[in-house]
C-alpha cells in the first residue's frame, strides 16, 4: 500500500483528503505545515507528497523545493494543491520542481485518477518503457518537465483549445443560421403570422419563468428561517439567505468559501461524508457550530434540486436548541411532581403511624413512678419519633403539602438574626461574610421555614468544606425578564428578591446537578445525611411561588440562588408568646378520624385533659352523632383526609351551617388542598399537623374554645 504524506494546515481539509485516500487503497498521513512535513520525511518513508500551497510559515512551493533539493527525496512525486486559479501558479509549481498541480475544490475521482496515473507512469519509467521528460525555456528561466508535468501544460493549453472549439462551433452555427435565414425569408409571407404568435408565446413563457425565478429568490432570501443550497458532490455552499447569516454569524462571503463540513462537530464529519451523498432522508436532526464556537441543535428539511445545471440540495433549517432545553426542563419538572405526589402520600400514612407511637409514649411518660430504666427507653422512643416526624415534615415540604404561614418579611433582617446562630453552628473554621443590598424589597414568606432553609443550606456548605473555607450570604433586588422566563419554564417574569448562599467547597459534578433536589439523593457519606435537605428547600421555594437556581464547579464551590417574589405589603411584627401550662376543660368534643389507632390515642389524650369525648369513624357517622346530640357538641376535631363522600372540609362546612356555635379544629398528616390553597391556610382555619404532642392538642383546643392557649409550632392558624 502506497504511503502518501498530506501537508495541509486546515484540519477539516486534511481529514477529508485522508479519508478519500484511505477509501481508495492509500495510506495517508497528515502534517500540519512544511516544517512538520520535513520532520516526518526524515523519520519515515513515503511514496508521494500532496501539499497545500498557501500555509503559514513554509509555503507549499518552499516545501517542494526543499524536497527536490534533497538527494534522498528528489525522486519522490510532489502534487501541489491551491484554490487560486492563476495560470502562473502552474509555472511557480514547475519552477520549484513539482510533479503535478491540482486546483481546489478538487473532484475526488479525478484526483485519485491523477495519483494513480503518476504512480503508473513512474513504474513505466522505472522499467524503461517511458521517456524521462524534456526541458523548455520561458520568461528567461529553464524548466525541466517530467511526463506528469505535461498534464500541467495541458491545463494551460486547455483554455486555447476551448477557444478554438467554441470558435469553430460558432462558425458552424453561423453557417446554419444563414441557411435557415434564407429558408425563413422564402416562406416569410406564409409563416409571418405563425412566427409572430410563436414569438409572443415565447416571450410570455420567458416572462412567467423570470417572474417565478424572482419570486423564488425573494422567498429564499427573505425566509425567516435559515436556508441554503449546497453542491451535492462537494458539500460546498452555493447560496445562503439572510437568516442563515444572522443565525450562524458568518458573512455571505465566508459561507460561499466553506463546506457543510465546516459547521459540523468534528466527530460528525466521517459519518457525514460517508452517508450524505447517498442519503435520501428529507428530514434529519443534527448539531451545527456557530461562528463563536457554540453548538446548536437543529432540524433540517431538504430536497435534491438542479442548481445551475448541477446536482444540489436545498435545505431549510430550524433551530430547536431552546425547544430541547424546554423539553428537558419539562421532563425534570414532571419527574419532581411525580416524586412529590408519592412522597406526600407516604408522609400522610407515616404521620398516622407516628401519631399512634407519640400518643403512647406520652401516656407511658405520665405513668406514676415509672422505672428509671423504662423511662429512659421511653424517652429514646420519643426522641426517635420526633426525628421521624421531622423527616415527614421535610417530605411534605418537598411535595408542597405543608401549610405555610406567610408574612411580610425583610430578608436582610432575617439574615442578620440567623447569622448569629450560624456563627455558633458552623464553627470557627468557616469564614462567614454577608453582602446585603440596600433598600431590599420585602417578600411574603413563611419566616420560620425560610430561616430553616438558610440554616440547611449553610450546613450543607460547611459539610462541603471539611478543611474550612468561606461562606458568602448575599441579598439583592433583581428583575427576571421575559427572556429569562422563556428559558426557565417555572419562572413568571417580574421583580424578585434573591437570597444566595455561596461556598468555596468541593463543588458538585455536572452529572449530579440534575439530581440534587430529588428526595434521598445525597453526596454525603453513609449516615451523614438523609438526602431530604435540598428536597425540602426545593419544595418550600416552589410552594412560595419562587425559583431556585444552582451553580457549581468541581474544586471551586457551589452557589444556591433563591428568588422570592417581591411583596408590597408592610412588615408584620409577631410578638413571641410565653409558654403556658397544659390547659384542660370539661367541654363536649366529637373526634372524627378514620384510623382507629390514631382515634384511640387522641380520645385518650382529651379524656386525660378532662373533656367529654365522643368518636366517629367518618363524616357520615359524625353528622349522625350531631343529629342526636343534645345540646350540640362544643367542638369538632376532624381529620381532613377521610374516605367516603364527606371529607373533613365538607363535614366542617355542614356543621358550621347547621350548628354555628360549634368550634372546629382540623388535624391532618397533609392537607391535599382541602383547607390549604396556594400553600396557605383558608381564612379562620385552625390546623393541627400530625404527629402532634398532647401539649399541642391541649393548647389548640383552648385556643378554639375561648382564645386561650399559646400557639405552638405544630399549630397553624389563619
Amino acid at each position: 500500500m502506497a504511503r502518501i504524506l498530506i501537508v495541509e494546515d486546515s484540519p477539516t481539509q486534511a481529514e477529508k483528503l485522508r479519508l478519500i485516500l484511505e477509501l481508495n487503497g492509500y495510506d495517508g498521513e497528515v502534517a500540519v505545515n512544511g516544517e512538520a512535513a520535513l520532520g516526518r520525511l526524515g523519520k519515515s518513508t513515503f511514496d508521494m507528497v500532496i501539499s497545500d500551497v498557501v500555509m503559514p510559515g513554509m509555503s507549499g512551493h518552499d516545501l517542494c523545493r526543499r524536497i527536490k533539493d534533497e538527494e534522498a527525496w528528489n525522486d519522490m512525486p510532489v502534487i501541489l494543491l491551491t484554490s487560486q486559479n492563476d495560470p502562473m501558479e502552474i509555472f511557480r509549481g514547475l519552477e520549484c520542481g513539482a510533479d503535478n498541480f491540482y486546483t481546489k475544490p478538487y473532484d475526488a475521482e479525478r484526483l485519485v485518477e491523477r495519483i494513480g496515473s503518476i504512480f503508473h507512469d513512474r513504474q513505466l519509467r522505472a522499467n524503461g518503457q517511458l521517456r524521462a521528460g524534456f526541458e523548455f525555456v520561458r520568461l528567461g528561466r529553464t524548466f525541466k518537465i517530467g511526463l506528469e508535468k505535461e498534464q500541467m501544460i495541458e491545463l494551460l493549453l486547455s483554455t486555447f483549445e476551448d477557444t478554438v472549439r467554441i470558435n469553430r462551433d460558432l462558425e458552424r452555427r453561423t453557417n446554419e443560421l444563414a441557411t435557415a435565414q434564407t429558408k425563413i425569408e422564402e416562406y416569410a409571407s406564409i409563416l409571418e403570422g405563425w412566427v409572430h404568435r410563436e414569438a409572443t408565446e415565447r416571450q410570455l413563457v420567458e416572462a412567467a419563468l423570470s417572474r417565478s425565478e424572482e419570486s423564488f429568490r425573494y422567498l429564499f432570501l427573505n425566509s425567516p428561517l435559515p436556508m441554503w443550497v449546497i453542491r451535492t458532490a462537494t458539500l460546498e455552499f452555493l447560496e445562503v439567505n439572510d437568516a442563515t447569516i444572522a443565525s450562524y454569524g458568518y458573512s455571505r462571503e465566508e459561507f460561499l468559501a466553506m463546506t457543510l463540513v465546516d459547521i459540523r462537530p468534528p466527530e460528525d464529519v466521517e459519518r457525514l461524508l460517508a452517508h450524505f451523498p447517498t442519503s435520501d432522508a428529507d428530514h434529519v436532526v443534527s448539531r451545527h457550530r456557530h461562528k463563536d464556537g457554540r453548538f446548536m441543535d437543529v432540524e433540517i428539511y431538504h430536497r435534491d434540486i438542479e442548481f445551475g445545471a448541477e446536482r444540489a440540495r436545498l435545505a431549510l433549517v430550524v433551530d430547536v436548541t431552546a425547544r430541547k432545553q424546554m423539553e428537558s426542563q419539562l421532563v425534570q419538572a414532571q419527574k419532581m411532581e411525580a416524586v412529590g405526589q408519592l412522597t406526600g402520600g407516604v408522609a400522610h400514612d407515616f404521620n398516622n403511624i407516628l401519631m399512634v407511637i407519640m400518643a403512647n409514649v406520652e401516656a407511658l411518660e405520665e405513668m406514676r413512678d415509672p422505672d428509671q430504666l423504662l423511662l429512659e427507653h421511653i424517652k429514646e422512643i420519643g426522641s426517635a419519633t420526633q426525628r421521624a416526624a421531622e423527616l415527614t415534615r421535610q417530605l411534605l415540604a418537598f411535595s408542597r403539602r405543608q401549610a405555610l404561614r406567610p408574612q411580610h418579611t425583610n430578608i436582610n433582617d432575617l439574615v442578620t438574626v440567623t447569622g448569629k446562630l450560624l456563627r455558633r453552628t458552623l464553627g470557627e473554621q468557616i469564614e462567614i461574610e454577608s453582602f446585603l443590598a440596600d433598600e431590599i424589597w420585602n417578600v411574603e414568606v413563611d419566616r420560620a421555614q425560610l430561616e430553616s432553609v438558610l440554616v440547611n443550606l449553610s450546613i450543607n456548605s460547611r459539610d462541603a468544606m471539611p478543611e474550612g473555607g468561606r461562606l458568602l450570604i448575599e441579598t439583592k433586588n433583581v428583575e427576571l425578564d421575559l427572556d429569562y422566563a422563556a428559558s426557565n419554564s417555572d419562572v413568571i417574569a417580574g421583580k424578585y428578591v434573591m437570597l444566595a448562599v455561596t461556598d468555596t467547597g468541593k463543588g458538585i459534578p455536572p452529572d449530579e446537578l440534575g439530581k440534587v433536589f430529588e428526595p434521598f439523593f445525597t453526596t454525603k457519606g453513609i449516615g451523614k445525611g438523609t438526602g431530604l435537605g435540598l428536597s425540602m428547600v426545593y419544595g418550600f421555594i416552589k410552594q412560595s411561588n419562587g425559583h431556585i437556581k444552582i451553580y457549581s464547579e468541581v474544586g471551586r464551590g457551589t452557589s444556591m440562588k433563591l428568588y422570592l417574589p417581591r411583596s408590597d405589603g408592610g412588615l408584620e411584627n409577631v410578638a413571641p408568646q410565653p409558654s403556658l401550662p397544659m390547659p384542660g376543660g370539661i367541654e363536649r368534643i366529637l373526634v372524627v378520624e378514620d384510623d382507629s389507632q390514631v382515634r384511640a390515642g387522641v380520645l385518650r389524650q382529651l379524656q386525660t385533659l378532662g373533656y367529654a369525648v365522643t368518636e366517629a369513624i367518618d363524616g357520615a357517622a359524625a353528622l349522625a352523632a350531631f343529629e342526636v346530640a343534645e345540646p350540640p357538641y362544643d367542638l369538632l376535631l376532624t381529620d381532613v383526609i377521610m374516605p367516603g363522600p364527606i371529607n373533613g372540609k365538607a363535614l366542617a362546612n355542614e356543621v358550621a351551617s347547621r350548628w354555628p356555635k360549634t368550634k372546629i379544629v382540623f388535624m391532618s398528616g397533609y392537607t391535599e388542598n382541602a383547607i390549604v390553597h396556594h400553600g396557605r391556610l383558608d381564612a379562620d382555619v385552625l390546623l393541627l399537623s400530625k404527629p402532634f404532642r398532647k401539649s399541642d392538642l391541649a393548647q389548640i383546643i383552648r385556643l378554639a374554645l375561648d382564645g386561650s392557649g399559646a400557639p405552638v409550632p405544630n399549630v397553624e392558624a389563619s
